[in-house]
């Protein structure tokens, strides 16, 4: 497959859902639409597992299907972007666990898991999980009725929203989307009676006629939203300070509660607005009293994190999406540029992208390179697609070569779009190393986990000091040594993919903000 982002798919199918549906996706991407009898025909594959495959991908929302086309059989087609999403989850949990706490991590959790699932079904897997976790500290009791709450809190900050119940499981016609403005809508739960069956030990299958009907899945427009922001509030803590990354992440939030989160730039916020919210945010820290100073130097900055608009009211000030992402998205190419290539060629690009068109000539007088050494290494950025090069004639005739003109330029959108090629590549090839690495040591990793079965065993029955040494020592020191290396091997593949993958979404942010 010579797509990097289709290959990368088919290796996420196979690590998230395994072998089956992975063909089924597979056959799905490389014929773009099919329906269900021509997926049975070309994947080879039962009925039953090509529909249960199917499911599952819709469950997720990574397959969409309808019947425009031809009313009473359905179209599928695989969503790649979605897909590629999954890779955005860790994060998404994070950043919930540091804004919302522990309940909404573990109920998103769940959710991730599950695709879609209803309230109670999502509040009785959390508690479960709850009461696991804090079952060793007796200070931290589980309360079903907190996270009746904070799973409310969740759709009121539109972070997980309604769905439709697919209850036809032949996926033969799909069922009408909800009304959006009910998609906001609390759930109709009792939370006393599931409170008290959950605790009771009973089975929650029947527990809530109200609820049964209703899914709930992810607003995954919200949850990159909040990835966006804090990317931009971080970048803030980097250009100035922490206090500066506070104020732009409260003026974030007032930003998308009042205009369109994902256009390319705000409406109009005045500072005793803006004032209002920061004092709400930040009401015990010392940094208020100097919030003019701060609204100056954010307006003032390279990166532009305020755009001052009016003076109005003490001062209008607006959020320009676009340049801010696009300011963060090139410095993460000229970073990339300067691992490929040297610190040299990133002064050159960044100088090229400066002035936009640039002769040759202007080139070398600038950088302060020598000019055999700039020629070489700006050929070296065109060959490999990072600068193009514009040709303009001083005269119409074909046969006057010296009457042109060569003009280096940044096709930056086009530069972005190479950078995700190479991050699918780098993402793909390091999941496959891993992969690699598995089968290469598995039947080291069998080993370890056959000791460590023993050794819990044997705790469990209160062995002595001697018999669980001696268990121990059925690991040779060189195979202890051998399990440390794999180990730090995989943290650091681990780490480059999540690196990857931060600039994946910072590229991708810079498109969908281009293309708003």
């Amino acid at each position: 497959m010579c797509d990097p982002e289709s290959a990368l798919c088919v290796v996420l199918l196979q690590e998230y859902f395994g072998g089956d549906v992975a063909k089924v996706g597979e056959d799905l991407m490389n014929f773009g639409t099919k329906t269900l009898g021509q997926i049975l025909g070309s994947s080879g594959l039962s009925v039953r597992v090509v529909k249960n495959s199917l499911v599952l991908l819709v469950n997720h929302g990574i397959v969409n299907f309808n019947d425009k086309r031809k009313p009473g059989s359905a179209d599928y087609t695989l969503q790649k972007d979605c897909l590629v999403g999954l890779l955005r989850h860790p994060r998404y949990l994070q950043l919930l666990q540091e804004c919302e706490g522990e309940e909404s991590r573990v109920l998103v959790e769940e959710l991730c898991k599950a695709g879609r699932a209803t309230a109670s079904h999502l509040i009785e897997e959390a508690y479960k999980v709850l009461k696991t976790e804090k079952n060793e500290d007796p200070n931290q009791a589980v309360s079903v009725h907190k996270l009746g709450k904070v799973f409310g809190a969740l759709v009121e900050k539109k972070y997980i929203h309604r769905c439709p119940v697919n209850t036809d499981l032949n996926l033969t016609v799909p069922k009408l989307e909800s009304d959006e403005r009910l998609q906001f809508h609390p759930p109709e739960i009792d939370i006393k009676e599931l409170a008290k069956r959950l605790e009771d030990g009973a089975k929650t299958d029947s527990i809530i006629d109200k609820d049964k009907e209703v899914d709930w899945t992810l607003n995954r427009d919200r949850l990159d939203q909040l990835i966006r922001d804090d990317i931009i509030q971080e970048a803030a803590v980097r250009r100035i300070d922490k206090p500066a990354g506070s104020i732009v992440g409260s003026v974030l939030n007032l930003s998308g509660s009042l205009y369109d989160p994902w256009s390319q730039a705000s409406g109009r916020l005045g500072q005793s607005l803006i004032q209002d919210r920061v004092k709400k945010d930040w009401s015990e820290d010392g940094f208020l009293q100097h919030l003019d100073q701060y609204l100056t130097i954010l307006s003032s900055d390279k990166t532009r994190f305020l755009d001052r608009v009016g003076d109005a009211g003490g001062g209008q000030y607006m959020v320009n999406y676009l340049h801010i992402i696009e300011e963060i998205a090139a410095a993460t190419v000229e970073n990339i540029v300067k691992e490929k290539f040297g610190s040299k060629s990133m002064r050159i690009f960044r100088y090229i992208r400066e002035k936009r068109y640039v002769e040759e000539n202007q080139v070398q007088q600038v950088v302060m390179i020598p000019g055999k050494e700039t020629k070489l290494l700006t050929y070296q950025l065109m060959e490999n697609n990072f600068v193009c090069l514009q040709e303009l004639r001083k005269s119409l005739a074909p046969n006057v070569p010296c009457k042109a003109i060569y003009l280096f330029y940044i096709n930056f959108d086009q530069v972005v779009r190479m950078v995700l090629g190479l991050c699918y590549t780098s993402i793909l090839n390091l999941k496959r190393r891993v992969q690699l690495e598995y089968k290469e040591n598995a039947r080291l990793i069998e080993k370890q986990d056959r000791v460590s079965s023993i050794l819990t065993s044997l705790e469990a029955e209160g062995a002595t000091a001697d018999q669980l040494e001696e268990v121990e020592e059925m690991i040779a020191p060189p195979e202890k040594e051998a399990l440390e290396r794999l180990e730090h091997t995989l943290q650091q593949y681990t780490a480059a993919q999540n690196g990857s993958h931060q600039t994946l979404s910072i590229l991708k942010m810079y498109l969908r903000h281009k293309m708003s």
